[in-house]
């Protein structure tokens, strides 16, 4: 679902809160990746490395997958969010949407935030966007490539630095 209008943003804010509701009636069921979500963000790519100082780049695209609803939601944030205001900056009321329908769920500690590296995606998006909080207080995360490296020790830390590379394990 390409989320670009307000309707959208309602769209998934319905979506965010039948998974919520999912989690918490859902307690001790022993399944805890049955609700999870899939993070990823894109953003124009910079000649330094660093995901907090946003070089005039910010987050382009949040991408989140919702396997136990069976939906992907594409987050056009150039369109529906104002990068670079400070954090005392007021939110639109659609920017306000937006981080009532994520903070569903990044504030959730029983919905898993799954991505490979994936908290340099959330830091990159906490510098995009200061001014949203949801995007500063996330819960629940699993990065995959550390993931990968438990599960995988002696494995060379450049397989386990690419997911293409890591995907042939």
């Amino acid at each position: 679902i390409i989320v670009d209008t307000e309707d959208h943003v309602k769209v998934m804010l319905q979506a965010f809160t039948e998974l919520h509701s999912l989690s918490t009636s859902a307690e001790g069921n022993g399944d805890a990746l049955a609700l999870s979500v899939g993070i990823d963000c894109e953003w124009r790519p910079t000649a330094t490395r660093s995901d907090d100082d946003i070089d005039g780049h910010p987050v382009a695209l949040l991408q989140i997958g919702v396997p136990v609803l069976n939906k992907v939601f594409l987050v056009d944030t150039r369109t529906l969010l104002g990068p670079g205001l400070c954090s005392s900056e007021a939110m639109k009321p659609t920017e306000a949407l937006i981080s009532k329908s994520v903070s569903t769920i990044f504030q959730s500690t029983r919905i898993v935030k799954t991505g490979f590296h994936v908290t340099n995606d959330f830091r990159r998006l906490a510098a995009s966007f200061p001014h949203i909080p949801a995007f500063r207080e996330i819960e629940a995360v699993i990065n995959i490539e550390t993931l990968a490296g438990k599960v995988h020790p002696t494995t060379s830390h450049h397989l386990l630095g690419s997911l293409q590379r890591l995907t042939k394990l």
